[in-house]
């Protein structure tokens, strides 16, 4: 009789309760929220860091143009990495290139656009009027080195 009562004890403690059971769950659940939120995170870190190194790869190319042809090629305002702007060669940039070529690939920015950055301002737009100065707008989610998030202009050897 004491040996059936200690054995009826001993499988009441190996019994799991359903408190024990939803503890169990919540922890499981806050561990998985947390990796999902830190690969987010990380993700978003690493497009708005390809979108500054993209850009760095772009003004390289231009400034080789400049070199050339001691101008910058001259639109008031155009996407690049898409339609008319996937490479920049001598006769600017175009949607093939030959001869001398300076970009055999014009980047895209990467999507989606992160933080308050609309599609629109994800891009990279160009503009130079007169073939001396250009400007790249571009737009950040999160702070890149000392770029803040939001948008921002790329010149001559800089990016503001």
């Amino acid at each position: 009789m004491f040996i059936e009562k200690e054995q009826q004890k001993v499988e009441e403690k190996k019994k799991i309760t359903v408190v024990q059971w939803l503890l169990a769950i919540l922890a499981l659940g806050l561990i998985v929220f947390l990796v999902v939120w830190f690969v987010v995170a990380e993700r978003v870190k690493a497009r708005d860091v390809a979108r500054v190194a993209y850009l760095k790869e772009i003004q390289a190319g231009l400034e080789m143009y400049f070199n050339d042809f001691n101008a910058y090629p001259i639109y008031r305002s155009l996407a690049l990495g898409s339609g008319k702007a996937l490479c920049l060669d001598a006769n600017g940039f175009g949607d093939s290139c030959d001869g001398r070529i300076y970009l055999n690939y014009i980047p895209v920015a990467p999507v989606p656009a992160d933080g308050r950055c609309t599609a629109e301002l994800n891009a990279f737009t160009y503009h130079s009027e007169d073939g001396k100065n250009y400007q790249i707008d571009f737009c950040l989610g999160k702070t890149v080195g000392g770029l803040k998030a939001g948008v921002h202009a790329a010149r001559f050897g800089e990016i503001k």
